[in-house]
């Protein structure tokens, strides 16, 4: 496609003002850039806080983090993607990149393939749950994430209790697959019962129900059992708040977390 072509993409124009629709020019890829016929974008906490509160915008701004499509064109330099290729990916920083567009063009390494199998729809809210685990845990909890990932790879804290609140959460999903990828081995979460085994099969140990009235003391019990928090450091060293709300998970995880915890809290998710 030429630079004259055009194409819609959304635009915020003000805080609490709805979107507008404008035009944009199609840039062909140059080097490692692919270009991606945008099919479906997923809504994440931060278009919420740029359109409500105006976080990090400079208005006029378009907008989209997260973007599923078809590749349509390639770069001279591309090694990885052929036209056709259906991909999904978070790229947020340059306008052209961004996903409320109709066409974005962006370097390679910011998109994957879609495993067959797996929809356009379902591969949607994927990029933007994966790296915010990611990040959770490589900047928050400050665990390495070697990437690829040695053969034969343990962590420095493997046996460390980790608590994951709020584990059955988009976010909270793959922040334990993550974890469970590079080798941590006693993974905790708190979901509703009817949660618990699937969240035991993506990798956790143990299983606690959130709503219970002894969650906390039996969380810290358990922790006891399992030779955390005796004397040794906190029951849980490690904690992660899937939710992001103050009364919901900050509160009851304020009578867990003890002194030397790290805890890391996201923004709510699905």
């Amino acid at each position: 496609m030429s630079k004259q072509h055009t194409h819609d993409g959304l635009v915020l124009v003000g805080t609490r003002t709805p979107y507008e629709v404008r035009k944009f020019p199609t840039l062909s890829p140059k080097g490692n850039e692919i270009m991606i016929n945008m099919k479906y974008t997923a809504s994440t906490p931060l278009d919420l806080h740029q359109a409500d509160g105006g976080l990090l915008v400079q208005h006029p701004m378009q907008t989209g983090s997260t973007g599923v499509g078809v590749v349509v064109e390639v770069g001279p330099d591309v090694k990885h993607f052929k036209i056709g290729d259906r991909v999904f990916g978070f790229a947020p920083k340059e306008p052209a990149w961004r996903t409320h567009q109709e066409y974005s063009t962006a370097p390679e390494w910011l998109y994957g393939k879609i495993p067959e199998g797996f929809s356009l729809e379902q591969a949607a809210t994927v990029p933007e749950g994966l790296i915010t685990a990611f990040n959770t845990i490589s900047a928050d909890l400050k665990l390495p994430v070697p990437w690829p990932k040695p053969a034969d790879y343990r962590p420095p804290r493997a046996d460390e209790r980790i608590l994951i609140w709020g584990a059955a959460s988009s976010v909270g999903q793959f922040t334990i697959q993550v974890l469970k990828y590079y080798g941590y081995t006693n993974i905790i979460g708190t979901a509703s019962p009817q949660h618990h085994a699937h969240i035991r099969e993506l990798g956790a140990s143990e299983v606690y129900d959130y709503r219970s009235p002894t969650v906390i003391d039996d969380l810290l019990k358990g922790a006891q059992g399992g030779g955390g928090g005796g004397g040794e450091g906190p029951a849980f060293p490690l904690i992660v708040d899937c939710i992001g709300s103050l009364e919901g998970t900050l509160a009851p995880i304020s009578k867990v977390a003890q002194s030397g915890s790290t805890v890391a809290s996201c923004s709510r998710s699905s």
